[in-house]
């Protein structure tokens, strides 16, 4: 979680010409987090090990990835690098959705 924070920053603050703290990423990637911990709750319940399951850690993780792009993209003035900057997330929510089903 902190080194996937570190490593977000470290590409946002490479990708963008304002400057962002550590702190805004921080939050902004742990607000994204709440599908997850939705699934982490509803996984009590169904499954993640079934294709019902699969499928909503699948919707969870690019909701998230979604989600906190759009964030990084407006907050840091770089609309048109959107996929560029999701990329990277998609990967430290896959992290994190991979966790929740195993």
């Amino acid at each position: 979680g902190a080194f996937g924070c570190v490593a977000i920053y470290t590409i946002v603050n490479l990708m963008t010409p304002l400057p962002v703290d550590l702190y805004r990423v921080t939050s902004a990637l742990g607000y994204c987090l709440l599908p997850i911990d939705l699934l982490a709750f509803v996984s009590l319940i169904v499954p993640t090990r079934s294709v019902v399951g699969f499928l909503l850690s699948a919707g969870c993780i690019v909701w998230c990835a979604w989600v906190a792009s759009f964030m990084f993209t407006a907050m840091c003035a770089m609309k048109e690098q959107r996929f560029l900057v999701a990329y990277p997330i998609l990967l430290f929510y896959i992290c994190f959705g991979l966790l929740t089903v195993f």
